[in-house]
């Protein structure tokens, strides 16, 4: 049930990708090759333990490298026309992802989840957020909140990655003190994702109407 309901929210964000976000650059092709993989690997990762009844963790483990290349590729993409060398930012953020998911891969196993090299990461994305709308509200720029991709875009990702930061910290120890609760915890990451998924969604709708705008401007 609960992992049907994340693979609706992917496809649809998919979904939206396709239909609404236009253009040749790179963060538009990114995001659309990166929600394809977000499908293929939820449906993956569901049938396989459907059809094997082993753990599917190896399959996310895979997946949260170009998880965490994406996420920080578009917040470098959002952060550079107010700060133009923000590239070693978006590079170091990625290499100290790698460089804990390494670790934990060799100590805890690849068959373990990546939980410390998640918190990490989710840390840093959740920093480089704040960087973006404290840069935003910084610059002398004109933009309309109501059609811009990077500000919903961003948005979406600061919630997601700040609640699964709280969720990933308290995530064992209520689990170890109350087990049942681990259902709870369970809801509280779909709703992250739907949140997440949702407003992307919105994002798109804004990058088609900016567009539309631009042309009719003309």
């Amino acid at each position: 049930m609960i992992s049907s309901a994340n693979i609706l929210f992917e496809f649809i964000c998919f979904v939206m990708a396709l239909c609404f976000l236009k253009g040749n650059d790179k963060f538009t092709l990114f995001t659309k090759l990166y929600l394809g993989l977000v499908c293929i690997t939820e449906t993956s990762g569901f049938l396989w333990m459907m059809c094997t009844n082993k753990s599917n963790i190896w399959i996310f483990n895979i997946y949260i490298l170009f998880e965490a290349l994406y996420i920080s590729f578009g917040l470098y993409h959002f952060i550079k026309p107010f700060k133009k060398n923000v590239k070693p930012l978006y590079i170091a953020t990625y290499l100290i992802f790698i460089a804990v998911y390494l670790y934990g891969s060799f100590t805890r196993g690849f068959f373990k989840f990546q939980t410390t090299a998640i918190m990490v990461a989710s840390v840093l994305i959740v920093f480089l957020c704040l960087y973006y709308y404290h840069n935003l509200m910084k610059s002398d720029k004109i933009i309309s909140i109501r059609n811009n991709l990077g500000f919903w875009w961003v948005a979406a990702v600061l919630f997601f990655y700040f609640g699964s930061t709280v969720y990933n910290l308290f995530m064992n120890v209520i689990f170890s003190n109350k087990p049942f609760a681990y259902e709870i915890l369970v809801y509280i990451m779909l709703t992250l994702n739907a949140i997440l998924y949702g407003i992307w969604s919105y994002s798109f709708i804004c990058s088609s109407r900016h567009q539309k705008l631009l042309t009719s401007s003309y």
